[in-house]
């Protein structure tokens, strides 16, 4: 899966993959995996990171460009009223 881990990891904060990784209760090397798309990453994984990186889960994964956009059913809620 395509994801901007590194570069999130890199413009957003100043931590390590080895940080990364201690704050997830993983190996380092499973981290780099993540980063490289070379294996899934849980979505118990995603959510932490988007908390330590105080963005969405949509601009984890490119699904949007805007790391505080709303989630899509809150956009459609918020349009209906």
């Amino acid at each position: 899966m395509k994801n901007r881990l590194k570069e999130v990891r890199n413009e957003y904060s100043n931590m390590t993959q080895a940080d990364m990784a201690q704050l997830l209760n993983i190996n380092t090397r499973q981290y780099q995996r993540y980063e490289a798309g070379e294996t899934d990453i849980p979505v118990s994984k995603l959510i932490t990171m988007a908390t330590i990186f105080e963005c969405n889960l949509d601009f984890l994964v490119y699904r949007t460009d805007d790391p505080k956009a709303l989630p899509y059913s809150q956009y459609w809620l918020s349009k209906s009223e």
